[in-house]
């Protein structure tokens, strides 16, 4: 009987059209989530195969907490006259960095958890070091599960939906988790490891403070570190507030949700201020 709304991905969306499934004849509207992963993983000669089956009058949305230089270059392949809406970080998120030695890095994140009452999600960098974190916290008393790309599908699924319902009140993940959260109510993201690349810190904070909520992001970095820390505020463009280890949690203060810094509208199209994460939209 039709449906108004189809959420897909691009590999079962063009076998469905192949097998004359679906048509898009009242097609209005078309976009494209994660816009970056879909343009650089694969994904592109799919979408253009499915673009040129679209009706060529429509609207088509790219949303993407990132958006790398050559990805840009083909979204211009797919849009006309396009506006970009650009936010930067929220302020409903405190961000905020420990220079810790690597002796202490357990010990700080252990206060930090014990100190945060929400639910926290720790990021490791390799699928080994989220193992032994978790197995570690669990051995403390928290209750953690652990996500990275050895579990299969159905243990990712049993310790995310673990933490959504609070049976875990601690997910820790490698960058694998960093896009595929979506829990409204996480109070604290830790950055137990750097970021291999800035755009995954983007991501990774952007699981906190999210539809107008308060959050936390920490981010732990050892003395050797410093220029690496350096490099990646650079590239963010922020400098994130240094906080003793050891101390009570910074109050974040009550803050509203921000709003587009610079916003290109064309004729006809009014901005209106966004709430939450990270968020490069480009229309």
């Amino acid at each position: 009987s039709g449906a108004r709304i189809v959420v897909a991905t691009p590999g079962r969306l063009e076998d469905f059209l192949a097998r004359k499934l679906v048509h898009f004849r009242s097609l209005r509207i078309l976009v494209l989530d994660e816009a970056d992963r879909m343009l650089d993983m694969g994904f592109l000669p799919a979408i253009r195969r499915i673009v040129a089956a679209l009706p060529k009058e429509r609207q088509t949305l790219f949303f993407s907490a990132t958006l790398e230089a050559a990805a840009a270059r083909l979204v211009d392949n797919y849009l006309r006259s396009p506006v970009r809406l650009v936010l930067r970080p929220s302020e409903n998120v405190r961000v905020q960095a420990m220079e810790v030695s690597h002796h202490r890095k357990q010990e700080v994140l252990q206060q930090l958890l014990a100190q945060e009452t929400g639910r926290c999600l720790v990021f490791a960098r390799t699928k080994r070091g989220t193992e032994r974190l978790a197995k570690s916290l669990n051995r403390k008393g928290f209750t953690a599960a652990m996500i990275h790309g050895d579990r299969s599908q159905s243990q990712r699924n049993a310790a995310l939906a673990g933490f959504q319902k609070g049976r875990y009140r601690v997910l820790v993940a490698t960058d694998l988790a960093s896009r595929g959260i979506h829990v409204q109510d996480i109070a604290h993201v830790i950055n137990y490891d750097l970021p291999d690349i800035a755009e995954n810190f983007i991501h990774r904070v952007g699981r906190t403070g999210r539809a107008g909520c308060q959050g936390v992001a920490s981010t732990l970095f050892s003395s050797d570190q410093r220029s690496d820390m350096f490099l990646l505020e650079r590239a963010l463009g922020i400098q994130m507030e240094r906080v003793q280890a050891g101390g009570e949690l910074p109050q974040v203060q009550e803050r509203k949700p921000s709003s587009p810094v610079h916003a290109t509208p064309r004729q006809g199209f009014s901005i209106a201020p966004l709430p939450g994460e990270f968020l490069q939209a480009q229309m």
